[in-house]
């Protein structure tokens, strides 16, 4: 159910991109024509760009992989924290009278801005033949100079590394290569479920610079609930929580956590991320917050 309401850490490079990759993978769904923001009454679905309702939500407590699959050059719009800025969040909620979890992230900041998110094909991107398995690409960071390149499934949403957009950007160029696919959602998504996946690097490269790791992602969908943001209020909404541990292969690991809260074919709904080192998942403080604006 959908309702409508009144309207500065540092870190290394490599850090920086892994993070937005992992911490963007809700971020795909969100960039797909199946999300969708609130329509009123008498009005014809659209995604508040262009594009008609592919999808419209069936409340049966599950995300199958047809409520989450891509539709590429479709947006989707966000109030977003600047860099720089954290923002409180109470990602435990609260039980209201009829024993329905909530978690409220209603709360204006002057300071938001808004963004406009989508995917696209690969085509002709330099990068494309690196990844003959992936099939679209989406931006991870707030300049638009780094993207994850994905695949979708029934199985899985697959993420299969990340490149920098120019093949000779002036910090130098990034391409990272997993040996294998992260699967980073999981089809149906429902209560109870939860991954680990590895994405190992042998041969890739940051910024210019030889890069060898692993990238350990551990997931799950521990909650449903009703989520109420700055303009809409969603029922049965999914809470899925990422652990990512980026380990090099020479330097210390670290660690950077993400809680997303999703809705069917509305993909994510808002997400908040930990500064690196946070040692639990509901942590107060978010070096970074979106939410999903109308």
């Amino acid at each position: 159910m959908i309702k409508q309401r009144r309207s500065p850490l540092k870190s290394s490079p490599r850090l920086r991109a892994v993070r937005a990759v992992a911490l963007a993978l809700s971020l795909v769904t969100t960039a797909c024509g199946d999300n969708l923001s609130f329509v009123p009454e008498g009005a014809a679905p659209s995604t508040g760009a262009s594009a008609p309702l592919a999808c419209l939500p069936n409340l049966d407590g599950r995300i199958d992989a047809a409520e989450a699959a891509p539709r590429l050059d479709v947006t989707a719009s966000y109030l977003a924290s600047p860099p720089g800025e954290t923002r409180p969040v109470a990602l435990v909620g609260s039980v209201d009278g009829e024993g329905r979890r909530v978690w409220r992230l209603d709360a204006s900041f002057a300071s938001d801005r808004g963004v406009s998110i989508g995917a696209s094909a690969l085509s002709s991107a330099w990068y494309a033949s690196s990844f003959p398995g992936g099939t679209f690409a989406v931006p991870l960071d707030a300049e638009g100079a780094l993207v994850g390149i994905y695949s979708h499934d029934e199985a899985a949403l697959h993420l299969h590394g990340l490149a920098s957009v120019d093949a000779a950007p002036a910090v130098g160029k990034t391409l990272i290569v997993y040996e294998e696919p992260v699967a980073v959602l999981r089809f149906p998504l429902e209560p109870g479920a939860s991954w680990l996946a590895v994405g190992r690097v042998t041969d890739g490269v940051l910024r210019g610079l030889p890069y060898v790791g692993e990238d350990r992602y551990a997931l799950r969908d521990d909650a449903v609930g009703r989520v109420e943001l700055p303009d809409v209020v969603f029922t049965q909404a999914h809470r899925v929580r990422t652990t990512l541990t980026v380990a090099p292969a020479a330097g210390a690991e670290v660690v950077t956590r993400q809680t997303a809260f999703v809705f069917e074919c509305f993909g994510e709904l808002a997400r908040a991320t930990s500064a690196p080192g946070e040692p639990t998942d509901d942590f107060t403080v978010a070096s970074a917050l979106r939410r999903l604006d109308l």
